[in-house]
C-alpha cells in the first residue's frame, strides 16, 4: 500500500509519497537544495496513528514495511496493538491476518462453514448447534479479537527441540494457537519422543526455554484471561517474568493519560486517603 504524509512547514502544507527523501520534501515547499526542518502532521488512511513524534527518517521506514501490506492488516494492528509509529516499523505483519467483515463469533462459525467450507464431523454438528458457540471456539483457540475490519488473529509459533545427549536439536515448529498439548504429544509418541523435552517460543522474540507444560500455560493466559490478545503475556515473558507468576497474575490496561491513571487508581479510595498517598 502507498502512505501519503501530510507535512506542513511554516504553516504551509504539502501531501508528500512516502518514502521520500528531505530533499525532495525541501522542493515541494520550493526550498531546492536547502535544508528545512518539517512537521509530519498525520499519515493519511490512518487516522489513529499518534504522529506526534514522528519524523521523516521512520515514516519512510514504515512505508517501506507495508508497501505490500493490506491496509486493512495494518489499521488492524494500529487497533489492537500499539499507535506508535515504531510498532509499525518493526511489526512483522506476516504474522497475523484477517478474517475481514467478521465482528462477532457468529459470523465466524458462519463464515467458516459456508464460505470455507469447513467440514464437520456428526459429533462436531452435535457439539455446536448454533455458528455463535463454533466461532467463538476457534476464536479462541487462534487468540483471535474482534476489530473495526473483522477479526483479528495472532500466531504463536514455537520451536520444538529434543535433548540428545546433552544437546539441544531442532525438531520443528508450530503454531501453538492452533494444536492442542494433546496432539502434540500424540505426535511426539509417535516419533518416539519423551514428554519432558522442551519447548521454546520464537515469534514473540522470547528466547527463553519452556516446557510444552509452561507453554500451554501461557497460552491458557490469552485465551482466558486476555480474550485472546496475547500483548500482556508477551511483554512479561520478555522481561523473564516467571511463567506461574504471568498465569496467575492479571493485569489489564487502564490510559496513557497520567491524569486519567491516577484517577482510575484511586477512584475507589476516600479523600483521606487520596491526601496521605501524595
Amino acid at each position: 500500500m502507498d502512505l501519503m504524509a501530510l507535512v506542513i512547514y511554516k504553516g504551509i502544507a504539502r501531501r508528500v509519497l512516502l518514502p521520500c527523501s528531505s530533499e525532495e520534501v525541501a522542493e515541494r515547499f520550493g526550498y531546492e537544495g536547502q535544508e528545512i526542518e518539517v512537521i509530519i502532521d498525520s499519515i493519511e488512511g490512518f487516522p489513529t496513528l499518534n504522529c506526534e513524534d514522528l519524523t521523516l527518517d521512520l515514516a519512510n521506514s514504515i512505508a517501506e514495511n507495508v508497501e505490500d501490506v493490506d491496509e486493512d492488516i495494518v489499521l488492524s494492528v494500529i487497533e489492537t496493538e500499539s499507535s506508535d509509529p515504531s510498532y509499525l516499523d518493526s511489526y512483522d505483519f506476516d504474522d497475523c491476518y484477517l478474517y475481514p467483515e467478521v465482528t462477532t463469533d457468529r459470523d465466524l462459525g458462519e463464515y467458516l462453514v459456508e464460505e470455507l467450507g469447513v467440514e464437520l464431523s456428526k459429533e462436531k454438528l452435535l457439539l455446536y448447534l448454533d455458528y455463535e458457540k463454533f466461532g467463538r471456539d476457534v476464536r479462541l483457540s487462534e487468540g483471535g479479537s474482534f476489530v473495526d475490519r473483522g477479526l483479528f488473529c495472532i500466531k504463536m509459533i514455537a520451536n520444538i527441540r529434543v535433548l540428545n545427549e546433552g544437546n539441544f536439536e531442532f525438531l520443528c515448529e508450530l503454531d501453538i494457537m492452533k494444536y492442542s498439548r494433546d496432539q502434540i504429544l500424540e505426535r511426539m509418541k509417535d516419533r518416539g519422543i519423551e514428554k519432558d523435552n522442551i519447548c521454546g517460543i520464537s515469534d514473540w522474540e522470547v528466547d527463553k526455554i519452556m516446557s510444552l507444560d509452561e507453554v500451554y500455560l501461557l497460552k491458557k493466559a490469552v485465551l482466558e484471561l486476555y480474550d485472546g490478545d496475547e500483548y500482556i503475556v508477551k511483554f512479561q515473558l520478555q522481561r523473564y517474568i516467571p511463567v506461574t507468576k504471568i498465569a496467575t497474575t492479571y493485569y489489564r490496561f487502564c490510559s496513557k493519560d497520567e491524569v486519567d491513571t491516577i484517577f482510575e487508581l484511586t477512584k475507589e479510595l476516600d479523600y483521606k486517603s487520596v491526601i496521605d498517598y501524595f
